[in-house]
């Protein structure tokens, strides 16, 4: 015999387990609980109890339409709480005074999004948007908006006029960026290496990203002499690509501290180094895929053999 308490807390984890599948539309109803009314044996043994137990369901105030079923006692035959019966989502959500927010929020913000981004897709996402803190609900609001009305603007993130944003919060929140402006984000997406990922982000939201510096140890003396005599340095690809000189043999080092070892000079030769999970910066600089020899060398583990797979690639 379920007791209403037992019943209330079983509908808050069917609310917290299937709600956001009720968000779209995805069940049949109504639902139908079962009260375990007493059976045949229990109303023998103890029909006392039985009654008290129906008299806690008397006085229920809760979500939901009792159903009774008559039953035969000793004392004869009595109405008895059968099935507590749940219209839709919202009785379930009424269930207790914090589903019941959960549920309002989650339709509030459903509604929001689907009227200023109509092309918004929200398989799988329904949790987490409808667990979003305010402030960065709001935030994300605000910066698909702005992303959607300037979708070449070639900022930086950091020119955007959108308060609170920066890297770290659009990373985080990238999956739902891209959800509200109708793209899909594949799992081979969100499974690449963050600067992967945050390259082809920024270019997706025509967004400019700061130069990344690479770190250069030049061996060679003649390509040295056309850069003022430098032999350590950092530059932007661009510039990199920019050298009338070009390098025949480069070694692209994991580590940073590496390139500052070699210190012998070396004819038409490179160092490339520090870039770890970066390495596919490399491959944008055009000397590096037209030199006649690329010399890979870092750790033998899982990362690193990674870096030389991405390299290849």
């Amino acid at each position: 015999m379920r007791r209403p308490d037992e019943v209330t807390a079983l509908l808050r984890r069917r609310f917290e387990q299937d709600y956001p599948r009720w968000a779209r539309r995805g069940s049949t109803w109504p639902m139908r609980v079962s009260l375990r009314p007493p059976t045949s044996a229990q109303r023998s043994a103890d029909p006392i109890a039985c009654h008290e137990w129906a008299a806690l369901w008397h006085d229920y105030r809760g979500p939901g339409t009792i159903q009774r079923q008559n039953l035969r006692f000793p004392t004869g035959v009595h109405p008895m709480p059968h099935t507590l019966i749940l219209d839709g989502p919202a009785h379930v959500a009424a269930a207790s005074t914090e589903t019941e927010q959960t549920w309002r929020r989650c339709g509030q913000r459903l509604v929001t999004l689907k009227r200023q981004f109509p092309l918004a897709r929200f398989d799988g996402l329904i949790r987490r948007i409808t667990e979003l803190a305010p402030s960065d609900s709001d935030r994300l609001v605000d910066t698909v908006g702005w992303l959607k009305a300037n979708p070449t603007s070639g900022l930086l993130l950091r020119q955007l006029p959108i308060e609170g944003i920066n890297t770290k919060w659009l990373m985080r929140h990238a999956h739902l960026v891209l959800a509200m402006l109708g793209d899909d984000d594949t799992e081979q997406e969100r499974e690449a290496a963050d600067g992967q990922r945050r390259l082809r982000l920024h270019c997706r939201l025509g967004l400019r990203i700061p130069p990344d510096l690479v770190q250069v140890s030049v061996l060679d003396p003649q390509i040295r002499a056309h850069l003022g005599g430098m032999r350590h340095f950092a530059a932007g690809i661009d510039d990199l690509n920019g050298w009338p000189r070009r390098p025949r043999t480069v070694v692209i080092l994991e580590n940073k501290e590496t390139g500052y070892a070699l210190t012998d000079d070396v004819a038409d030769a490179v160092v490339l180094h520090g870039e770890g999970f970066s390495v596919l910066h490399y491959a944008r600089i055009g000397w590096v895929r037209t030199a006649t020899t690329v010399i890979y060398w870092g750790d033998i583990d899982t990362a690193g053999l990674q870096f030389v797979n991405d390299l290849r690639s």
